[in-house]
């Protein structure tokens, strides 16, 4: 059976796959770096399996949004001490307007067909800040359809100009893979 891609039955499918090769996806030098940057209260939208809350030790309040049920399940029991809750980014901006300080976003906004429509999102949700990373490159045939990805930057320096018109930016170290930034809102 071949499911959709970036819907929540396939993030499902690809959360049973991070446990069966057991890939926790854990980025410790880039969730480290990241977790300095928040000024609480943080939703993170995308945690998937809960590695970066596991950082927020300063963060009194964190809320993980994740479109598939499975990756919830799986970042509570990984991480009881967070709050991981099953919703869409676009239900959660309405709902939630204004109501955090920072959104952080890890390996999400590649899976956007429309990034600024995500972007305006996130905007939406925190009033200071976001940070994020997204895979560095752009996507091939292969990565749309296997990794969900279809959208990229091809360098830094690309990424760091996508993101300059919604505010100032601020480089943040990644591994070779992914580039990285804070965005301070405008």
């Amino acid at each position: 059976m071949t499911l959709p891609v970036n819907t929540e039955p396939w993030w499902d499918w690809v959360c049973g796959e991070y446990l069966r090769r057991g890939d926790d996806r854990d980025r410790a030098g880039e969730y480290a770096q990241a977790a300095r940057l928040v000024e609480s209260p943080v939703v993170e939208i995308g945690p998937g399996l809960g590695a970066f809350a596991r950082y927020l030790l300063h963060a009194d309040n964190y809320v993980g949004v994740d479109c598939s049920g499975a990756m919830v399940a799986e970042a509570r029991r990984r991480v009881p001490d967070r709050v991981f809750v099953q919703g869409n980014l676009f239900a959660v901006a309405d709902a939630w307007a204004g109501a955090f300080n920072t959104v952080c976003a890890f390996q999400v906004l590649e899976h956007m067909v429309n990034p600024d429509v995500g972007m305006a999102a996130f905007r939406s949700l925190a009033r200071h800040r976001l940070v994020l990373t997204v895979p560095a490159g752009m996507p091939s045939a292969d990565q749309t359809a296997g990794d969900g990805h279809v959208h990229g930057w091809t360098d830094q320096e690309a990424f760091e100009r996508y993101l300059e018109r919604w505010g100032t930016v601020v480089p943040v170290a990644s591994d070779d893979n992914h580039l990285g930034a804070m965005v301070q809102w405008a």
